[in-house]
């Protein structure tokens, strides 16, 4: 049974090493696709009610509080878009912990989210092209 395990571990491993050797080559549109692992929890506050956290711990800071889960998850959205635009933005690749969804609609959820069209312009860009077009919008906030 350990064998079988390893195995499929392997395979993954390969997969994902596969991946992260492209990960110059991927536009934004497929970072923006990468299915990141959820944590959620319900906290009381120090006033005696109750918040609920959300992050993706496979992203440096990228986490929201809200007394609703509904608004935690939705800021957590935009908190993991924002994220990899500053990752790209430094020049550096974001984490590519899986391969990219095939039926992500990035471009649908930069909308719902409210970003412009300046972001949307630039989901097929990769490479050094989307961090010198990040770096020359660098006014913008996020």
């Amino acid at each position: 049974m350990a064998t079988g395990c390893s195995s499929t571990a392997s395979v993954r491993d390969a997969v994902i090493d596969a991946t992260r050797r492209t990960t110059n080559e991927m536009s934004l549109r497929l970072f923006l696709s990468i299915p990141f692992l959820v944590e959620a929890e319900t906290v009381e506050n120090g006033a005696g009610g109750w918040v609920r956290r959300a992050s993706y711990p496979e992203l440096p800071d990228c986490r929201a509080e809200s007394p609703m889960i509904e608004t935690a998850l939705e800021q957590l959205e935009r908190r993991r878009v924002e994220c990899i635009l500053e990752i790209l933005r430094s020049g550096r690749l974001p984490p590519v912990p899986r391969e990219p969804l095939a039926d992500c609609d990035p471009e649908g959820v930069l909308v719902r989210l409210g970003f412009g069209a300046q972001v949307t312009e630039l989901l097929d860009l990769s490479g050094s092209k989307i961090c010198d077009k990040l770096k020359s919008l660098q006014a913008m906030n996020f």
